[in-house]
């Protein structure tokens, strides 16, 4: 006979045996039995409460993530778009899309770097999300990758430019609003 044959012969022999003296232990000792029942009862109690806990944590993250990621597409989008005749108030105008810690450096960005190189070209700009991964997530705070395509037109071109660009993008839940926390190309 091979093993497996006997194990599975062995197998409901052992547990007729040990329900059997289960029984036996119930009959013979109440009051040890009430006390069993209730500890086991009590740590399923327990065990069914962290289960809720986790479940809910779950579920909050789960919404975070959606929510998290639909904010995201819409405030890079308008954050990285941007028309050389209205380019020197774009960073006021968007400062409620960023974390106070994040406006410094997008108002440098826009100031320094973006503003004068549209200004001299003559540069409209739109940004688009292709698409978007969530990279990691919490409650309160989510990491994107955002895969961007962007159309620039220059004022006197015929054909515009097309480019694409992914970048890494860190939003917070910031009074009930998701706002850009971090934008690292890649």
């Amino acid at each position: 006979m091979s093993k497996v044959k006997a194990i599975l012969l062995w197998l409901p022999q052992r547990i007729l045996l040990v329900v059997f003296r289960l029984v036996l232990f119930v009959r013979n000792s109440p009051k040890w039995t009430l006390g069993i029942l209730g500890a086991v009862t009590v740590i399923l109690a327990g065990a069914a409460g962290t289960a809720f806990v986790v479940h809910q944590r779950v579920g909050d993250t789960e919404a975070a993530r959606t929510e998290a990621s639909d904010a995201a597409k819409k405030n890079v989008a308008t954050l990285l778009s941007y028309d050389y005749r209205s380019i020197d108030g774009a960073a006021n105008q968007r400062a409620d899309l960023l974390t106070d810690a994040f406006k410094n450096d997008y108002a440098q960005l826009v100031t320094n770097t973006v503003a004068p190189a549209a200004k001299s070209r003559k540069l409209v700009t739109t940004t688009t999300v292709a698409a978007e991964s969530v990279v990691d997530a919490s409650r309160d705070q989510v990491a994107l990758l955002l895969f961007l395509n962007q159309q620039s037109q220059a004022d006197g071109t015929d054909q515009p430019i097309y480019t694409g660009s992914r970048v890494r993008v860190v939003v917070k839940n910031v009074d009930g609003g998701w706002r850009v926390s971090q934008m690292t190309p890649l």
